[in-house]
């Protein structure tokens, strides 16, 4: 029993992540903001309760807009920048990828994209 409660645990940490990636690269064109300084994607992946709608708990990983949203500025202001356009939100659970356990236990990611304006 305890064996299982620590794999439990163990795959709860290790599929909770976010990822923040950054292109520089627009070909010199122009936003309706200004010149963008770089296009910013931020993804997380959690493990949450039942079809994915509830979070587990915050040291377990959420990845709920709120909390994505969150990870993006938090991106934005410690590269000094203040300005952000987000162009597109997709979320996902994989409630059916492991049923019926990842119906109790489900994977969620959100993905937010967006540019980031000098």
């Amino acid at each position: 029993m305890k064996t299982t409660f620590f794999a439990i645990i163990s795959i709860l940490f290790l599929l909770n992540c976010s990822t923040t990636t950054h292109i520089k690269s627009f070909n010199g064109t122009k936003t309706p903001e200004g010149k963008p300084a770089y296009y910013q994607t931020t993804t997380n992946l959690a493990v949450q309760f039942f079809f994915g709608i509830f979070p587990i708990h915050e040291k377990f990983g959420n990845s709920s807009f709120e909390q994505t949203l969150n990870d993006f500025t938090k991106d934005v202001v410690k590269n000094k920048k203040s300005k952000v356009h987000i162009i597109q939100r997709e979320s996902s659970n994989y409630w059916y990828v492991g049923f019926p356990f990842t119906v109790i236990l489900t994977p969620v990611t959100t993905e937010l994209t967006g540019y980031v304006v000098e």
